[in-house]
């Protein structure tokens, strides 16, 4: 406990500083670049501290503060953006997130075309050369369940054995109850939602549940923004908050004096993984704010304990 407090005290003062500096920063080459410049410190003062302390690092704990890794990271990216296949909609990925990734120096970013028949024979062997699997920003998904089933499961199977995903909108929803595939239940239920055959809540304003984002990255842009953002519209489709979930939180949502099942942003820790959702998507113009989530997102995948 006492390490724990340790990381999350030192963790919370060097990204709050880095925020506080890059708030008055417009360009996000900036902010990414100090934001780098602020973890590789935050590895440097606690590999001193628990030296100090005399602690025996954890497998987690050496992965976080190896000198040689210095929090470099596999990322791989499943998007159309680049070869600007349109998905059953005619629809392609924006830039926003391939950016944030590439952007980031201390990134290893692999990127494949969900419309790439390969996909489907990619393993978990292959998966777990990656500390994270990102699916992009995309109205109506790509179809993955049907699509490419064996992927899905690998991707089941790469979570539960200590993966991370970011999924967005209404990726493995699959539009309607007569189309759902089991992968795609196994999957939202790792999620932390579950199925439902009508549209949902939604919005151009996502609230901070403050209950939920106490020792998290989250809580700086709290701190930041205030208790709400602006956002580009977005809306629940096909599935919605599990009630039934112990090891998630609905980070924000669509109504501030909603229950949970207005969700906009839900972490989950299902066996060894983790997984974040956001329903980000449904319509691209995304604010300087909303971006700001989305890269603290990625951040708590890769790098919160």
């Amino acid at each position: 406990m006492l390490i724990s407090l340790l990381i999350f005290l030192i963790s919370t003062l060097f990204i709050f500083c880095s925020y506080l500096f890059l708030s008055q920063k417009s360009k996000s080459s900036s902010y990414l670049k100090e934001l780098k410049r602020g973890l590789k410190f935050i590895r440097s003062d606690l590999s001193k501290n628990l030296k100090t302390e005399g602690v025996n690092e954890n497998e987690n704990t050496i992965r976080c503060l190896d000198s040689n890794a210095e929090y470099v990271k596999n990322v791989l990216l499943i998007t159309n953006y680049i070869s600007k296949k349109g998905n059953w909609q005619s629809k392609v990925s924006p830039d926003v997130l391939y950016n944030i990734l590439s952007q980031m120096n201390k990134i290893n970013l692999t990127v494949l075309d969900p419309y790439d028949d390969s996909l489907d024979t990619k393993d978990i062997n292959y998966l777990k050369s990656f500390h994270l699997v990102a699916i992009d920003f995309i109205d109506g998904g790509y179809n993955l369940s049907p699509r490419c089933p064996n992927f899905v499961k690998a991707l089941i199977q790469y979570i539960k054995e200590g993966g991370a995903l970011f999924t967005t909108h209404d990726q493995f929803d699959d539009t309607h109850s007569r189309y759902i595939t089991q992968e795609a239940l196994d999957m939202l239920q790792l999620l932390g939602l579950s199925h439902c055959n009508s549209h949902g809540n939604g919005g151009s304003v996502a609230y901070f549940d403050k209950t939920a984002i106490s020792n998290s990255y989250f809580l700086i842009n709290n701190v930041l923004y205030g208790d709400s953002i602006p956002i580009a519209y977005a809306h629940q489709t096909y599935s919605r908050y599990n009630e039934s979930c112990t090891t998630c939180k609905v980070i924000m949502k669509f109504n501030a004096a909603g229950s949970n099942n207005y969700e906009y942003l839900v972490t989950n820790r299902p066996y060894k993984g983790k997984t974040l959702n956001i329903r980000a998507g449904h319509s691209t113009g995304f604010t300087e704010q909303e971006q700001k989530i989305f890269l603290s997102s990625i951040l708590w995948l890769l790098y919160e304990l």
